[in-house]
This record gives C-alpha cells, structure tokens and sequence, in this order.
C-alpha cells in the first residue's frame, strides 16, 4: 500500500491509500485512517505533545475527484507502481507541517518569487536488530536484493538507512542524495 499526499491553499495535507487490489467498498480505508488517528491521540501526542503534532481527521473525496487525479498524476508515476490505484474514497486529513510558521521562518508564504519545495523522505529501519546482524547488509538493503530478483524493480537503491543515521557527514550525504 502506497499514498498519495495533496497539500492544497488550506495548510492541510490529504493523505490517500493507494492499493493494488480492491479494498471492502468505497470506504474500505475508514478503519485504517481511523486506527492511525488512534495512535496519534495515544501515542504521537502524549509523547511529542500537543503543539507539534494534531490529530488527524477523516474525510472523504468524491469518486470523480479521484479518477480525475489519477489521470493527472498517472504520467508522472513509475511503470511498475501502475498497477497501484487509488481504492476507496476515505482520506486523512492533517495539518500541513512542510512550512515554518512566517513569524520564525524567512522565507514568505506569500512569495512567488522563490519556489518553495518539501520533500517527503521516508528514512526506514536506522539501526540492525541483534537477530539481524549476522547479514552484511541491513535489512533493507536485503530487501532491494529481493526486489530486484522478483523483477519489482530494475536495480538496487543506492540508498541504506544505516547510511542517514551513521552520523558520518559524507555517508549521510550519500544517503540523502539518494533519496533524491
């Protein structure tokens, strides 16, 4: 299961699922969006507290909206993720944390003038379970074996994960290049 992310002029950002088989109805996420907010209420924000992170909430998109979304973005998408569609028309709804508020940033929200970018990284497993560490790659680095063996993707990600949190400026420049 993968998502997709829309960040709209309201300083919020839609989160939908995308799967690569029919989930139970056009609703069939509902449960999913409602166990995450869940964890947020229970975990997230007890632990990071209420100022930096906000409960997300559910909402739906109409079923027109999204065929017309997914014939925008399906250029833009990888051949082997096509198969991915979006399945149902429940959404997660979250408070936009890609910008610093204007007071303490110096970059303006109103400025057109330099374009503005956020990059989502999604840095995986930082560190080798003691089970795991009798292999010589980490975790995902074996799985980017087993991709590229079951044919899901051409060739292995020059990304690792132990790369970004080895604390070694030139590997954690690797690895965030490679994420790029």
């Amino acid at each position: 299961m993968e998502n997709i992310t829309d960040k709209g002029n309201e300083q919020k950002v839609i989160r939908l699922r995308k799967s690569s088989k029919k989930g139970n109805g056009p609703h069939g996420e509902t449960a999913s969006f409602s166990l995450e907010a869940k964890f947020y209420a229970k975990v997230m924000i007890p632990l990071l507290g209420s100022f930096f992170v906000k409960q997300p909430t559910i909402g739906y998109i109409d079923k027109q909206e999204i065929l017309e979304l997914e014939d925008l973005l399906i250029h833009q998408r990888p051949v082997s993720r096509l198969h991915k569609r979006i399945q149902s028309v429940d959404a997660a709804i979250y408070m936009d944390y890609s910008l610093l508020p204007p007071d303490i940033s110096s970059i303006s929200l109103h400025s057109h003038e330099v374009p503005t970018f956020c990059v989502e990284i999604k840095p995986k497993q930082g560190w080798v379970p003691k089970l795991d560490r009798q292999f010589h790659k980490c975790k995902f680095c074996l799985h980017q074996y087993l991709k590229v063996k079951k044919q899901k993707v051409d060739r292995y990600s020059q990304y690792c994960p132990l790369d970004l949190f080895s604390g070694n400026l030139r590997r954690m420049k690797k690895a965030l290049s490679a994420l790029l």
